[in-house]
């Protein structure tokens, strides 16, 4: 059960972050990885390898704080 609204925020965060990074791959190939121009999620984000990449760090890093709130709490 969680204790506080941040545990749940954070879970939710975290898995939009991956599925926007894992998306971003899809429409990112053939790019430069880091270049000012890549592909456009939606037909309006524009995203590349590294910006995916840093995504998917991010959503990854919401979900561990998320996950290590619960065993600091004895759960």
């Amino acid at each position: 059960m969680f204790r506080s609204v941040n545990q749940p925020v954070g879970y939710v965060f975290g898995a939009v972050y991956v599925v926007v990074g894992i998306l971003g791959f899809t429409v990112s190939g053939g790019h430069d990885v880091a270049g000012a121009h890549g592909g456009e999620l939606f037909g309006v984000f524009g995203v590349n390898a590294l910006h995916n990449v840093v995504h998917i760090g991010i959503g990854v890093a919401l979900i561990a704080g998320a996950t290590l709130a619960l065993s600091f709490h004895g759960e």
